[in-house]
This record gives C-alpha cells, structure tokens and sequence, in this order.
C-alpha cells in the first residue's frame, strides 16, 4: 500500500484534471446567463433567440452522447477525457486569444 506521501501526487494527477474539467464545463453552461444583457444588446436578440443560443449547448451534449459512448466503449475512458479535456481547453484558448485579437 503506498504511503500518504505517494498518494498525494496520484490523487492530484487524477483530481485536477476533473476538476478543471467540471469547471470548464460550469463556465460552459452559465456564461449565456451571465453574459445575457451584453449579448441581447450587441446582436438585438428576443428572449426566445437567447433561449435557443443557451440550449445550442445542451443540445449539442445530446447529440454526442451516443458517439460519445461508442468512443468510450472502444477506447478507454481515461484516453477519451483526455482527448476531449485537451480539445475544450484548446478551443477555449483559441477563442480567448481570437477575441483579444478582436479589440
């Protein structure tokens, strides 16, 4: 059994990638709420518009769920949230460095 010393390093390797998962994946879903005056305003949308821009996410997530169980049961699920945690961050990385560009 390894000791609390050597435990530490694991739990963080494992524990910290979820975790910035879950909190990119919260920042995902809010921002529309967060974000909904500016974004009424700048592109002069009615309430049902914002509403169908702020499902696009969660329809999104349905529509992967069947591939998305398919890429688990043929990978490991270790490599495929790997896969996917480094596309989201990049994504958000280049839309974060396109927006800055922008100003």
């Amino acid at each position: 059994m390894p000791s609390p010393d050597q435990r530490a390093p694991q739990f963080a390797a494992v524990f910290l990638p979820f975790a910035a998962a879950y909190f990119l994946s919260y920042v995902m879903r809010s921002v529309n709420a967060v974000l909904s005056e500016p974004l009424t305003e700048e592109f002069a949308l009615s309430a049902s518009q914002l509403g169908l821009l702020s499902s696009s996410y969660f329809l999104t997530f349905a529509i992967m769920q069947l591939p998305l169980g398919a890429l688990l049961d043929r990978h490991s699920p270790r490599r495929v949230e790997i896969v996917l945690l480094m596309f989201a961050i990049d994504a958000a990385f280049h839309d974060c460095r396109h927006r800055q560009s922008l100003e």
